[in-house]
């Protein structure tokens, strides 16, 4: 049931993105610095969640030293620096 409710979370992500940036033009920002900041802060948004919510499949093993948790913690500062640069491109510039 776990990995059931994982799945659904990425394909809810996944989804997600795709309408975003298919519906890009109805939040009414022009191809401008708006525009690729937050779409790529949504997209870097998303991938960092995917990556995070993956759990148990690791990219770089976790016994490796000092590199061994490095993924977990690429995966939260993208999702970190994606909220950030979406929420500078919608409401500062």
């Amino acid at each position: 049931m776990k990995k059931l409710v994982r799945l659904l979370v990425v394909l809810a992500l996944i989804v997600g993105l795709v309408f975003f940036w298919l519906h890009l033009d109805a939040f009414g920002i022009d191809a401008s610095l708006r525009f690729y900041l937050v779409g790529g802060g949504a997209s870097a948004f998303a991938v960092g969640l995917l990556l995070a919510a993956l759990g148990r499949w690791d990219l770089i093993p976790d016994w490796v030293p000092l590199f061994g948790r490095l993924d977990d913690s690429i995966a939260w500062i993208l999702v970190a620096v994606g909220l950030g640069a979406g929420l500078v491109g919608y409401f500062l510039i």
